[in-house]
Formats: structure tokens, sequence, C-alpha cells
């Protein structure tokens, strides 16, 4: 459940953003609950509560230079948001601890930073994320008035969330970032594959089909072939790192048995083979 806190802030974003055309896109933890809340299945009741925002912006609106002047109006002028220091404009701070992380694609127009793309100068950066290469593509609306009650006089703001896909190929590459390297975090890592888990069970074949899609349009691509590597090497078998990160969470399934545990990932990691047309 989002709480009034979460709830305020995303009204604020998505009331902001859509007064000036622009298409605000919640990725991370709460990408996966908003895109999974309306759906009825007791899979929902595993996903994470999480208090950060993960915004994403669309290539098309970053070409757009008015329009990332408006963006950096709202996030740090009318929404009052304060930057953190170590995050270099790309990581911003609100009372009372909300929290806003600006990812974005690559765009070859726009300055760059090493792993920052920047939007407006000294101002407002995104942290660029390769895996966003095509965030733009079979968005989810969401409105607001269909998450929770209380949202109900909000019938006309909306907000967007990745396709069931590019949701996807994100947390496989979040999962990529937290178990190996300077990044290496076990708990983040922990999140990501239980995120993976909770996206990969509330498929359905309408899913699939759209997966299908999705995967045969791009599949020249180094972003589609690497995200298919890590299905491969972190979640093929449920014997694999990324599941086991999952079966060490205490909640899991904290009532089976570890065996009954371990079939629950096996039908999982069956899932994912087929969702990237991957064989053993």
């Amino acid at each position: 459940m989002l709480n009034n806190s979460l709830i305020i802030q995303l009204t604020e974003l998505a009331k902001a953003f859509q007064q000036r055309d622009i298409k605000p896109i919640i990725c991370g933890g709460l990408g996966v609950y908003l895109s999974s809340c309306t759906k009825e299945s007791p899979i929902t009741q595993m996903i994470r509560a999480t208090q950060d925002v993960d915004l994403v912006f669309s290539k098309q609106d970053l070409i757009d230079q008015s329009k990332r002047n408006a963006m950096a109006e709202v996030i740090v002028g009318e929404l009052e948001y304060i930057v953190q220091d170590k995050k270099r404009y790309h990581g911003f701070r609100k009372d009372p601890g909300l929290e806003l992380d600006i990812l974005v694609p690559d765009v070859a127009e726009l300055p760059h930073d090493n792993y920052r793309l920047k939007l407006v100068k000294s101002t407002l950066h995104g942290h660029i994320a390769e895996e966003a290469e095509f965030i733009d593509e079979d968005l989810q609306i969401i409105f607001l008035s269909d998450i929770s009650r209380k949202f109900a006089d909000k019938t006309d703001i909306k907000i967007y969330v990745p396709c069931t896909t590019n949701l996807m190929i994100m947390k496989l590459y979040a999962f990529r970032d937290r178990i190996e390297g300077k990044r290496d975090n076990p708990e983040r890592a922990m999140a990501h594959a239980f995120d993976i888990y909770i996206v990969i069970m509330l498929t359905d074949i309408r899913d699939i089909k759209k997966a299908q899609t999705f995967l045969s349009r791009h599949e020249d691509s180094t972003i589609i072939k690497e995200a298919k590597e890590i299905v491969k090497d972190s979640f093929s078998m449920c014997e694999k790192i990324g599941w086991q990160t999952v079966l060490e969470s205490p909640l899991f399934y904290p009532t089976l048995s570890v065996a009954q545990r371990r079939d629950k990932l096996q039908k999982a990691s069956e899932r994912l083979l087929r969702w990237f047309d991957l064989k053993l």
C-alpha cells in the first residue's frame, strides 16, 4: 500500500508534469507496484514498500529544450526538491524523507558528464540508464484514481509506467549492477530479484504476446542481448544466484518448506526463459 506522503508526492509530480505536457514515467520498485496493484493475485501482497521515486523522462521529452527547462522548474522550483550533494543534480530530497532520482535514456545530442546527462546545467541532470533505450515504447497509462480511493478526486491525473518488458529489462540490469562490481549491495540485489519474481509471475498470455512483439522489434539490440545474458546467468534455474537471493528472503513464502519455495522459483525461471525465448 502507498502511504499518504507518497500519494501526495505522486499527485504533485503527475499534476505538475501533465500541465506541461511531460510524461512522468515511474520505474523502480514503485513502478512494479503501480503496474501490478490493480491485478487480482495474492502475489501482489508481496510487493515491497518503497519511499523512493525513480522518475524516467522519455527521449521524446528530453530532446525538447523547453520541456527540459519545465522539468527543472517543476522539481527544484514549484515542488521545492533539494538536490543531494552526492548525486550531482540527478538525486533530490523533499521532507518528510521523500527521495526522487532522475533517470534518462542516453540522448547523444545532450551534453554528457560520465554517467550523467545534463538536462539543465547546474540545476537538473539525469543518471544515464542505457537499459532505458526503448522507454518510450508501449507505455502503460495509470490513472491515479485507479490506484487508491484516496485518489478519487484525481480521475483526470495520469502517470506512466514502462511496459512490462521494459520494466523487466530495467530490473535485470539493476540486479546485475547490485550483485557485482563497485556497487555490490546484497540487500538491494535481493530487492531487485524479488521484483523480477513478482513481475514475471503476474504476466499472462497477453503480456507474453506483447513481449514477443517488442523483443522481435529489437532482436539485434545490445540491450536485449545483455538482458538475455543476465537471465541465463542469474535466473535460468532456481539454483542460479538471482533466485537464490530471493530464496534467502524471509518474506518469500515464509510458511512453505524450502522444497516448495524452490518449486515456485523454478516455475518463475521457466516463465522468464519463455518470455525471452531462451532455452537451457
